[in-house]
């Protein structure tokens, strides 16, 4: 049985991820094959956030307790060297997440990552994540 309208609404009101933003979800590798209803299980404690241009989303050595998947804009990965010289890793473009890898093996951000452009992010937290996991795995 498929969410009434009046929960989507109220997801989309609490997480700010709209019906759009789910569909475009479901075409990123890390959610390919789940169904919108399933998709919004999982992001239940997910949010849509906006940062703008050059600002810094977190550092190497930082906690990792979240991920994310560009939605709108570019996001860079670096490390700095030695000498306070920064070198890109990766750029991120709209539909790739990062920072995946973190939550699930070391806890600790293995780079830094900052907005090179204005962005628009989902930002999923590890521990809500895990917790639907755990919660609902079978996915209906």
């Amino acid at each position: 049985m498929g969410q009434s309208t009046k929960e989507v609404d109220d997801f989309e009101l609490r997480t700010g991820i709209t019906r759009e933003d789910i569909r475009r979800l479901g075409q990123v590798y890390l959610f390919s094959g789940l169904v919108p209803n399933d998709l919004r299980k999982l992001l239940a404690t997910s949010s849509i956030r906006r940062y703008p241009d050059r600002t810094t989303l977190f550092m190497e050595g930082d906690t990792a307790d979240r991920f994310f998947v560009v939605m709108d804009g570019w996001v860079k990965l670096f490390r700095l060297t030695e000498n306070g010289q920064e070198v890109v890793i990766s750029v991120l473009s709209p539909g790739e997440s990062f920072a995946e890898a973190a939550i699930f093996d070391s806890n600790i951000f293995p780079v830094s990552a900052a907005a090179i452009t204005d962005v628009r992010l989902l930002v999923i937290n590890a521990e809500g994540l895990m917790r639907q996991l755990s919660e609902n795995m079978n996915f209906t």
